[in-house]
């Protein structure tokens, strides 16, 4: 009920225009020149058509860019022209693996997966429910095939751990310098990435903020905010999007429109970390 509540909202949004319009208002100011980094989970088959029909709405008003172009925006080398998207998947699903070689792999679209590396190749557990159970994760091989074509291998904890206040030091230290040595040695990463497991905001936690700095060149957060040019590496936010959704909650969901449902969780999450 609440959902189907939710998505008339944001179809009454839509007949009134107001996301376009925001979009036109962020064009004349100017304000258009920066990246929204999207997370996707589950992509199985059933949805690849309607992805598709969105995929063609969706760059009426983005660019797409790559793992490599983001590094070097986040390093000053690269600057975009008008708003543009980086996708980048959460928890390793083997239904990405094949999302990215039937779809993705023919749109040009090469992104980040964040995997929970110490689970390649199983099949997920109640212990891991938030992936959804009985879903298995890409192997190694799988992993390194995406690597080959540009696509890049990030960090989602060993073991999609949730940092919650019951968490001991010991472990989150654990969850995040072995992953980082898997990212090194299985994989040959130079450019450390990682995105915290869960969203809720008792999932984020200020000592694993700070190992996470010592380790990784950059960190991702379930915030839904714009990532402009010389913004905190560490406080690099992300839109939740799913293949099954409508066009219409996609758009809403990058627009400011959808920013402002979070600010209080996003001023939560700038004190809690000190960022």
């Amino acid at each position: 009920m609440i959902r189907k509540l939710k998505l008339f909202v944001v179809n009454c949004i839509s007949i009134f225009g107001l996301v376009k319009l925001s979009f036109l208002v962020e064009r004349i100011l100017k304000k258009d020149n920066y990246i929204k980094v999207i997370n996707l989970h589950s992509t199985e088959k059933i949805y690849f058509t309607n992805f598709l029909k969105s995929y063609k709405n969706i760059i009426k008003y983005f660019d797409i860019i790559t793992p490599n172009l983001f590094i070097s925006f986040l390093n000053g080398e690269f600057k975009p022209n008008r708003r543009s998207l980086l996708f980048t998947f959460d928890d390793g699903l083997e239904s990405n693996y094949f999302f990215y070689t039937e779809i993705l792999m023919k749109l040009k679209i090469n992104a980040i997966y964040f995997l929970p590396l110490n689970l390649l190749g199983k099949l997920t557990s109640i212990e891991n429910s938030i992936i959804p159970y009985g879903k298995k994760i890409m192997n190694k091989m799988q992993c390194l095939d995406l690597q080959s074509f540009g696509n890049f291998i990030g960090s989602h904890t060993l073991n999609h751990c949730r940092f919650t206040i019951n968490i001991d030091n010991k472990k989150i230290t654990s969850e995040l310098i072995d992953s980082a040595k898997i990212l090194k040695n299985d994989f040959s990463i130079s450019e450390f990435a990682f995105a915290w497991v869960g969203g809720e905001i008792n999932t984020y936690n200020r000592y694993a903020n700070k190992v996470i700095k010592t380790i990784y060149n950059f960190s991702f957060n379930t915030i839904p905010t714009k990532t402009y040019y010389g913004n905190n590496r560490f406080n690099i936010g992300r839109t939740n999007i799913e293949i099954a959704m409508d066009y219409n909650e996609i758009l809403f969901r990058l627009s400011i429109l959808n920013e402002l449902r979070y600010l209080i969780k996003k001023l939560y999450y700038i004190i809690l970390l000190n960022e």
